[in-house]
């Protein structure tokens, strides 16, 4: 639709190492899948016509132990499509687990981001549980469309390590599984479509989920990028993929059992390593070729992939695999594809024995180069496999099974034959990015025109707060019409007039239907913000006050501000700044339930706000802390802004209307009062 072009989209994905070329795949357990997986859907959309923009947003580090690239704040991809990285935390590479104290200052960065650009996104589709909390509460800040993918969930893995035995507290100490979970919780009742790969994970996966909701699910595959990937014959194997593998090996030129993976307990490596050697027939059969990352030392190796590899060697040593298996230390990112095809021109087999499997791209990479495929009976591969008929399903658990198969498959060279040429055929009828791409924008399409976020948005409303730099907050009740209704229409021009750059707020205790009466019934603009609730009280506010659920309505209990050409200047001498703390979005705009993620701890039990780390909540008083200082707010009614305007503060007396604004140069916020014309 006409109306639909030059979209502009915004991909979330916080963790991992990103960037445009020679993406460090296996480099550790965060930089695997699903980053690649967004990098190429974003270059994708970048080439559609009908975007004209799109962004990922991932994390900024700064660290001598990584590449400066990931340091740059901006990285064009060509075609519309770029990386923007946002500072927040520590400068330092830190795993996915560490990250979770940090999101917020992501979300005020990346609210800064969208003023500096001067346009808000038509659409925010946010990447595993950290990126799903932060989209979640973009969405609802701008009142843009929001869509989730977790590629891997939190329940899901709790299941996995308690059915292994694991101990639950050291695993919830680990990898933070319950905030993890609350925050896919916050994004699947947001999110106005769920794009997962597999019909699999629709029906096992998310279905043991509180907003689990099928009708918002959409099976869209991910694609393979077949100008790379390849069957043999069309492209030369370098010659030193052939040298890398061919001086461990005694024979080589038997078939290969190629697997590629990083090193993680997850991949289950050991598994297909204890199956072949558990084979003298398999050993005379076929030669193991073992891709799992980059190492020089295995000591330096992350404590994971040391674990893992560790247990690799071991197994090598005690089966005597010397002379069979190839462990090539290292490869660069455009050696991948040789890899594949030097396997599927000796007659191999790729194979893939993760415990569990989302989706799988490099099922789909072997499928493209002609390779068949043994995989996990999870997830994918079961679509996979159904889609291109090019492989078989395997137990992860069962070692003999997997032997069995192995030698089997390879006493059938005329089945190997079959299934190369239906995976070449199948990628080019079901996993082509071009084909992805489209079914994508037909099913997030129609959200740019109707929203839909369940119990949160009932009527489309776009927002422009987060590209305005000031912002009159005003009381609302019966004695504003003692006022001049002059001095209100002037100041309901002001706003119009000045849009984007002035925003319109109302601090009301009043219910939200009686709030909207009022402003119709004095003339007062509409105030600007994203959604049906965008602020919360503080708990010192009286237990007797009600808290709205209307755009810009900010709940207060106090006298109101009078427009008045007799008053005309705004007493912004009260306005009491907060130092050191954005307090842009702190809290959520969640109607029906809302996790405290981590670092949150509310005494009253408070079942309605998230309070971030450095928020205590307190019977009587609000604290706040930062690295610049301390301040406790009076224990009177005191409120915070919660609606995406970074620079925004306000008084601790519900009486005080003003303008913040923040300078160019030293981004620190400065009051200024309002004048209205006499």
């Amino acid at each position: 639709m006409a109306h639909n072009d030059n979209l502009y989209i915004v991909h979330l994905s916080i963790h991992g190492l990103i960037r445009g070329t020679g993406l460090e795949l296996g480099r550790d357990a965060d930089t695997g899948g699903q980053c690649k997986y967004v990098l190429e859907l974003v270059k994708a959309l970048g080439r559609h016509p009908r975007v004209g923009r799109v962004d990922l947003f991932t994390r900024s580090i700064i660290d001598p132990r990584v590449s400066e690239e990931y340091g740059q704040p901006l990285e064009d991809l060509g075609h519309g499509a770029f990386i923007r990285r946002i500072e927040a935390g520590p400068r330092r590479y830190l795993r996915k687990e560490s990250l979770w104290r940090y999101l917020d200052a992501f979300l005020d960065k990346s609210l800064m981001l969208f003023r500096e650009t001067g346009r808000l996104p038509d659409l925010i589709h946010a990447h595993y549980a950290d990126a799903g909390y932060i989209g979640s509460r973009l969405s609802t800040l701008l009142g843009c469309p929001f869509v989730f993918t977790g590629h891997s969930l939190g329940r899901t893995k709790r299941q996995r390590l308690l059915d292994s035995g694991a101990d639950s507290q050291a695993s919830e100490k680990r990898y933070n599984l319950s905030s993890r979970i609350e925050a896919e919780e916050l994004a699947l009742d947001v999110a106005s479509r769920v794009v997962t790969s597999t019909q699999q994970e629709v029906e096992q996966q998310y279905s043991g989920y509180e907003f689990y909701d099928p009708d918002r699910m959409r099976v869209i595959p991910p694609g393979v990028d077949v100008s790379r990937f390849s069957p043999p014959g069309s492209s030369p194997v370098p010659a030193h993929i052939t040298e890398q593998c061919d001086r461990f090996l005694d024979a080589p030129a038997k078939p290969a059992i190629l697997t590629i993976a990083r090193a993680d307990e997850k991949k289950n490596l050991a598994t297909l390593v204890r199956a072949y050697g558990e084979s003298a027939t398999l050993r005379e059969q076929a030669n193991l070729i073992l891709i799992a990352g980059n190492r020089s030392r295995i000591r330096d190796l992350n404590p994971g992939a040391r674990k893992v590899w560790t247990e690799l060697l071991q197994l090598v040593d005690d089966y005597d695999l010397y002379g069979h298996i190839a462990i090539p230390k290292h490869h660069q990112p455009d050696d991948i594809p040789a890899y594949y095809r030097h396997a599927a021109a000796s007659g191999g087999v790729f194979v893939n024995p993760a415990w569990t499997e989302p989706f799988g791209l490099t099922l789909i990479e072997a499928a493209a180069s002609g390779l068949p495929i043994l995989a996990t009976n999870d997830g994918g591969p079961r679509d996979i496999i159904a889609n291109c008929e090019n492989g078989v399903l395997i137990d992860p658990a069962d070692v003999p099974a997997l032997t069995a198969t192995l030698e089997r498959v390879f006493g059938r060279p005329d089945e190997i034959a079959r299934w190369s040429e239906n995976g070449i055929a199948g990628v080019d009828r079901h996993y082509t990015w071009e084909g992805h791409v489209a079914r994508y924008l037909e099913e997030v399409g129609e959200l740019v025109d109707q929203i839909s976020q369940p119990n949160l948005i009932t009527e489309k409303f776009r927002t422009s707060l987060p590209l305005a730099d000031r912002l009159i907050v005003s009381g609302l009740e019966e004695r504003l019409e003692s006022g001049d209704a002059e001095a209100i229409a002037e100041t309901a021009r002001i706003v119009r007039d000045n849009t984007p750059q002035l925003g319109f707020a109302i601090a009301s205790g009043r219910s939200l239907g009686a709030a909207r009466q009022l402003v119709e019934e004095l003339g007062l603009p509409r105030p600007t913000s994203s959604s049906p609730s965008w602020a919360r009280r503080s708990t010192t506010a009286p237990a007797s006050s009600k808290t709205p659920r209307g755009p810009g309505i900010l709940p207060t209990a106090g006298n109101p501000t009078r427009f008045s050409k007799s008053s005309p200047n705004y007493p912004a001498s009260n306005c009491r700044r907060r130092k050191g703390v954005s307090i842009s979005s702190r809290f959520p705009t969640t109607t029906t339930r809302t996790p405290h993620l981590p670092g949150g701890r509310c005494r009253n039990s408070c079942a309605r706000a998230a309070f971030p780390r450095r928020f205590s909540c307190r019977r009587g008083a609000f604290s706040m802390s930062s690295r610049s200082g301390r301040e406790r707010a009076r224990p009177s009614a005191t409120w915070r802004f919660a609606g995406g305007f970074p620079s925004a503060a306000f008084s601790s007396t519900p009486d005080v209307a003003a303008i913040t604004r923040r300078s160019p140069a030293t981004s620190s916020p400065s009051w200024v009062p309002i004048t209205l014309p006499s």
